[in-house]
């Protein structure tokens, strides 16, 4: 059947037209006669192709010929199929058709049969079949039959899509992951080619997560020696990883996974499987592929009747394993530009007389002890994360390796040249010899790169906690880490204290020396100079350390408040108290009404709660008062007082430490103005002094038993929010709430 149209070229103007398609002349040939032929010829002559013809025999080929003749079959399985294909190439299936109807778009030309589009402009790279080339081969003829581009490789600027492999290795595999291709399991191209004749949109690709391949798959593990709360974390994320976890007579099992801090029996020496330590576990997740089993092989001893199993050590003792004034240990110590070098005959003949040259030598060693740990943090951290170009890409970027480590690399190169400076002291020691000299030469350094560190530092453990909850491969990374015997079982975390203990401690041992150094020795001048040099730092870092709590305070203070000035946050500024009140005037927000009072050095922020009380800012501002305008300081008897200003006198009641904020408001009024004598600005007097009624502070109470009792009741666990609304509406429509305006709240409700 042939059939043609003049509005052909109307109905393909629409359409695109390039090489890579089939032009609307082309001869199309349906063979054996599909079920929904009236429908697949409507598709066809929508798109414009109105030369179609039938066959329904495959033996009539020769009749038609093959030269400029598209075939479309119904199925790839059938004998018709397997004749015209052993002819021709440009053979299409029935959903080629539906797909590019529904596109309106012209018939895809490719080089080898197409039976569908779910995976039209897909690259897929085939890996990890090793000897199984057989079915290598059958799953790259199902993904060309889905319109995919096969590539043999993967190079490092490739547009390849997807990877398909058996085994999560090798360079494919490698280059997938720092590309950021999606690795998947060969099921992926089954599970497409079985829904081949699905018409959803990107149905390939939503599979994508269901199929993927991750760092485990496969694998068959058990775990043995760990305790239980680590081994249901080590399960959950085995399971996580594609790993199924099976017990230890598991026919299908592959790898035993032992502590590696346990020396136990081998229950499995029967077993033909991998024995590896608990270091190839994490190893496999942090660089998102099978690690290789050779390089975590876990070796035991047989127990004897008479051995007793070495238990975990408890976290006072992990502490106390490298104290610095502990024992050295070998592998700790052995860091480039430290190790230990061996002393001179004199000077093992200096250390038996010596009480100052023995306490010199006690201080190197805790330096170089110091140094270890601080090698551990760069070296075993802090490089490795910085590393991009890592299996698997980078596992932080490098914002937060900053965020983390801040400026340790600095304090590592301080202490490096201060350990080599007190080395070759020790090894040429002679009695006249300068310790303080050594610690002046570098006390200047110290100073400016302690502070910094100190002041970050509970920042950046906050942010080690935060990407271990957040990052698979960051918590894998410091697992590998905190195995290894240079870290001693210390977490990141706890290495990361010890530079905040270093300072205090050799302050300490410069004492200790100072004592045995006779006042007659030009050495005992320089080491009182080298105890000035280090308290002037710890006050220098403690100084700042306060200057950097007093401005992350005035953030907070700044956010939590709606409608702040810009200009309240300052460097001259700094807050000193905050104190939560109920005001008994009617000054400014209203009698009764709650208000958030912050001191500053130089100003009082007066705010009230917003309507809102769930929202942020929590806060509203209402007035900012500058002390240099406060007149007196008035104490109204039991929680009450009062301010004189140039708006006229207002008292509040408060709960907090009410004795403490005058105090302190009275010091910086006194600041302010310049006097001497800030207890003449605080004076004891009664509420008639400012005009207030005598009931007024009963109201008050009153006001505060009345809110604490409605709030209390609306803030109980077994009330909804709904409720906490209607509890607070009713307190601000209560008996209790005085109408009148406020001359100092001016700014309108909270929103």
């Amino acid at each position: 059947m042939s059939v043609r149209s003049s509005s052909s070229s109307q109905m393909t103007s629409d359409l695109s037209t390039n090489s890579s398609h089939y032009d609307t002349d082309t001869k199309i040939c349906l063979v054996g006669v599909p079920q929904e032929k009236e429908n697949l010829i409507a598709s066809l002559q929508q798109l414009g192709y109105f030369n179609v013809n039938e066959m329904s025999d495959a033996r009539r080929l020769e009749e038609f010929g093959t030269q400029g003749v598209v075939f479309i079959v119904d199925s790839f399985d059938c004998e018709e199929f397997s004749a015209v294909a052993s002819r021709t190439n440009c053979l299409l299936g029935v959903p080629v058709i539906m797909a590019c109807s529904r596109k309106r778009c012209l018939l895809p030309r490719r080089s080898r049969p197409l039976y569908c589009l779910l995976m039209d402009g897909m690259q897929i790279c085939f890996s990890g079949f090793g000897t199984n080339i057989a079915e290598c081969k059958r799953l790259i003829g199902l993904a060309h039959g889905m319109g995919a581009v096969v590539k043999k490789r993967i190079k490092y600027q490739t547009k390849v899509t997807h990877l398909v492999a058996q085994t999560p290795t090798g360079s494919n595999y490698d280059r997938a992951l720092i590309a950021g291709i999606p690795a998947l399991q060969p099921g992926w191209v089954e599970e497409c080619w079985h829904h081949r004749r699905s018409v959803e949109d990107n149905f390939a690709e939503r599979l994508v997560t269901q199929w993927s391949l991750e760092p485990l798959s496969f694998l068959r593990l058990h775990f043995y020696g760990f305790e239980d709360e680590e081994q249901k974390h080590m399960t959950e994320v085995a399971k996580q990883n594609g790993a199924v976890v099976v017990s230890a007579d598991d026919p299908s099992l592959t790898h035993v996974v032992f502590n590696d801090f346990e020396t136990v029996d081998n229950p499995f020496a029967s077993r033909d499987v991998h024995f590896v330590r608990s270091e190839w576990f994490w190893a496999s997740v942090q660089i998102r592929q099978t690690a290789d089993e050779s390089l975590y092989p876990y070796t035991w001893r047989p127990e004897t009747p008479t051995s007793i199993a070495t238990p975990t050590p408890s976290k006072s003792r992990k502490r106390l394993l490298y104290l610095e004034s502990e024992r050295p240990n070998k592998q700790r110590a052995s860091y480039e530009g430290a190790e230990s070098s061996p002393l001179s005959p004199k000077a093992k003949e200096a250390a038996k007389s010596s009480h100052r040259h023995q306490r010199a030598l006690e201080m190197l060693q805790t330096e170089r002890n110091y140094v270890a740990i601080l090698h551990t943090i760069v070296k075993l951290f802090r490089e490795p994360l910085e590393n991009a170009n890592q299996t698997g890409g980078a596992i932080l970027t490098s914002a937060e390796v900053k965020e983390i480590f801040g400026n340790v690399h600095v304090l590592y190169g301080i202490h490096q040249a201060l350990c080599e400076d007190l080395e070759s002291l020790c090894n040429t020691w002679k009695e006249e010899a300068s310790i303080g000299a050594i610690i002046l030469k570098h006390a200047e350094e110290l100073q400016k790169a302690y502070p910094p560190f100190i002041n970050y530092l509970e920042s950046a453990r906050a942010a080690i906690a935060s990407h271990d909850r957040s990052k698979p491969r960051f918590h894998a990374f410091l697992k590998v880490c905190q195995s290894k015997p240079a870290c001693g079982r210390q977490s990141l975390a706890d290495l990361m204290v010890t530079p905040v203990q270093r300072l205090p401690r050799v302050l300490l041992l410069l004492e200790d020396i100072l004592k045995r150094t006779p006042p007659s020795m030009e050495d005992h001048a320089t080491i009182q100079e080298a105890i000035a040099a280090l308290k002037k730092v710890v006050e220098h870092i403690n100084e700042d350390k306060r200057r950097t709590e007093d401005r992350l305070a005035m953030f907070d203070v700044v956010r939590s408040i709606h409608n702040c000035p810009a200009d309240l946050l300052s460097s001259h500024r700094h807050l000193t108290a905050k104190l939560e009140c109920v005001e008994v005037s009617n000054l400014i927000v209203g009698r009764g009404h709650p208000v958030t009072l912050f001191l500053f050095s130089d100003c009082l922020e007066l705010c009230k709660p917003r309507k809102k009380p769930l929202s942020s800012p929590s806060l509203k501002h209402v007035t900012r008062l500058s002390l240099l305008h406060v007149e007196q300081v008035l104490d109204l008897g039991d929680a009450q007082f009062g301010i004189i200003c140039e708006h006229g006198p207002f008292a509040l009641t408060t709960e907090g430490d009410k004795k403490a904020f005058l105090k302190e408001l009275c010091a910086n009024i006194a600041t302010s103005l310049c006097r001497p004598d800030p207890e003449s600005l605080l004076r004891v007097a009664s509420v008639e002094e400012l005009s207030l009624e005598a009931h007024s502070l009963t109201l008050s109470r009153r006001m505060k038993r009345y809110a604490s009792r409605v709030v209390q009741r609306a803030t109980s666990l077994h009330n909804t929010p709904g409720r906490l609304r209607r509890a607070l509406s009713q307190l601000l429509t209560s008996p209790f709430r005085q109408h009148e305006g406020s001359p100092m709240g001016k700014s309108g409700e909270g929103q």
